[in-house]
């Protein structure tokens, strides 16, 4: 039997939360993105632990005629 964290599913019912923020002064910007996953018990009785991830991200985009261009750099904290 394989691990059981391999496996694609944990057979429980879970929640997720997530919250975006988006900045911008003139073609520079700011995006955070917050996310919560808790996670519930199975029919087993095994619960795999609630995760946290926040991501920050600077931008800046430019316009051409037919396109914006949009360069992003940031990181993440999980």
């Amino acid at each position: 039997m394989p691990n059981l964290d391999l496996q694609p599913g944990t057979g429980s019912f879970d929640y997720f939360w997530s919250l975006t923020y988006i900045k911008k002064y003139k073609q520079f910007g700011m995006y955070s993105n917050f996310n919560y996953k808790f996670n519930t018990y199975n029919i087993e009785g095994y619960k795999y632990r609630s995760v946290t991830n926040l991501t920050l991200n600077a931008f800046f985009q430019t316009k051409g005629e037919n396109i914006s261009f949009i360069a992003l750099v940031g990181g993440w904290i999980s």
